[in-house]
């Protein structure tokens, strides 16, 4: 099933689905990601293997889980998925013009990824 843009939210359809369900299927629902659950890079490299492109929802996902939603559309402009995100310092957040609480949570989220992803 190919994928298709619909709406004006360019929230993709068809394998953005599957996509959902393989994760329930793994278990790891919305509720275990917003608890830190993160896909691995490995596993996310395989995803835009296959799809060629990363499913948006991820980091917006990561980023609800934070409090920070709201800003999604200043990564989505950048072209920073999930795989990049691990890799911000607290200045290139500064100079996206990420508010100073919400950087100070996407800091502290970043360098638990990086913790977790060095184990």
């Amino acid at each position: 099933q190919p994928l298709s843009r619909t709406g004006t939210d360019d929230s993709l359809t068809g394998h953005d689905a599957d996509f959902n369900d393989r994760m329930v299927a793994d278990g790891r629902s919305e509720s275990s990601l917003s608890s830190g659950a993160w896909p691995s890079p490995n596993h996310i490299v395989k995803v835009k293997k296959f799809f060629g492109q990363e499913p948006p929802h991820l980091l917006r996902n990561l980023l609800k889980s934070i409090r920070c939603e709201h800003l999604a559309k200043k990564f989505e402009k950048r072209s920073i998925g999930l795989l990049e995100f691990p890799t911000l310092t607290e200045k290139q957040l500064k100079d996206m013009k990420i508010p100073r609480d919400a950087r100070q949570r996407m800091v502290h989220q970043i360098h638990q990824m990086q913790v977790k992803g060095g184990q």
